[in-house]
């Protein structure tokens, strides 16, 4: 398959881990470390389980920045990542405009919010993926230090828990 024909995904939350998204996108391969201007990342999504999940955020703000992960795939396996995210309920989709360190322009997809749940948490696990991922793409130290500064509780299912750490 020719590499144009590729479809290019901006991960920002715990799709960063590699094993994570790999394991919902087998094809998926890592590019780089990649930023959104003007978004905020926030853990304001409430997911299926009731705990928070990762928005890049459209603040329009010049000094917001989500820091991310830029990675291609198969077109034939993007109705696995579609499912994962709940696209068209949970998360819509959009094209956007990221950035390398070098400022050069990339065009890639991203599933944003579909609403917001304010004084929600991450479950430890799910903030573990997001940290991992952004220490696996050398994430700037003040946007790794503003992921781990976030609250996380405990999953108190025990199977979710362990199936979602299995990875590593």
């Amino acid at each position: 398959m020719k590499d144009s024909a590729l479809l290019k995904y901006f991960a920002y939350g715990s799709n960063m881990s590699v094993p994570r998204l790999q394991q919902r996108v087998p094809s998926a391969r890592y590019i780089g470390a990649y930023y959104l201007p003007k978004h905020d990342l926030r853990f304001h999504k409430k997911g299926v389980d009731g705990s928070a999940k990762c928005d890049a955020y459209l603040t329009n703000k010049e000094e917001d920045v989500v820091f991310g992960v830029l990675f291609e795939f198969c077109p034939s396996e993007k109705h696995f990542l579609d499912a994962a995210e709940g696209l068209g309920v949970f998360y819509f989709e959009k094209d956007v405009t990221i950035y390398d360190e070098n400022h050069q322009a990339e065009q890639a997809s991203l599933y944003y919010a579909s609403d917001s749940t304010p004084d929600i948490q991450p479950f430890a696990w799910y903030k573990h993926h997001v940290f991992y991922g952004a220490s696996q793409a050398n994430l700037p130290a003040d946007y790794l230090a503003k992921i781990e500064k976030i609250a996380a509780i405990d999953d108190t299912d025990d199977k979710r828990k362990a199936k979602e750490m299995a990875i590593y």
